[in-house]
């Protein structure tokens, strides 16, 4: 844990790590942490299929990374199925940038999201405003939202 603590902070990733023993515990955790990117290391293919399906009903947009010590194109193409990349863990440079890289993506995903959530608030929320009116103003009529 604290060799991925370490890559991340040498990375210039703001980012903590949290070890979840068992694959019981990753529901809890993903609802109580709000992780955003799951890093398993050296799963079992049982382990992975149920990690990934505890992700995929609880929070389906954490990015799942696998890390094992010599990924195999077998293990690769069955992790392909589950998880978002397979990465060897002596691959220091390969690790960061796909750890870079999910987190970047999750947090431009996220804040997308709540982007598009508050403009649909808001225009759901002017229209009885403008609905409501009986001369609308010049400024309303105008407006394609307020229609």
């Amino acid at each position: 844990m604290e060799v991925l603590n370490s890559l991340l902070r040498n990375a210039g990733l703001a980012a903590h790590c949290t070890w979840i023993p068992a694959v019981q515990d990753i529901s809890d955790a993903l609802e109580q942490l709000n992780p955003e990117l799951l890093v398993c290391i050296e799963p079992t293919a049982k382990d992975l299929k149920a990690m990934a399906a505890v992700r995929d009903l609880v929070a389906s947009t954490v990015p799942l990374i696998v890390v094992r010590d010599q990924p195999s194109a077998t293990a690769a193409a069955r992790t392909c199925e589950r998880a978002r990349d397979t990465v060897a863990i002596g691959s220091v440079a390969h690790l960061t940038a796909v750890m870079r890289r999910e987190l970047r993506a999750f947090r431009m995903e996220r804040t997308l999201t709540t982007t598009l959530r508050s403009a649909q608030d808001y225009r759901r929320n002017s229209r009885p405003c403008c609905a409501a009116r009986t001369m609308p103003s010049r400024r309303c009529r105008k407006e394609s939202w307020c229609r």
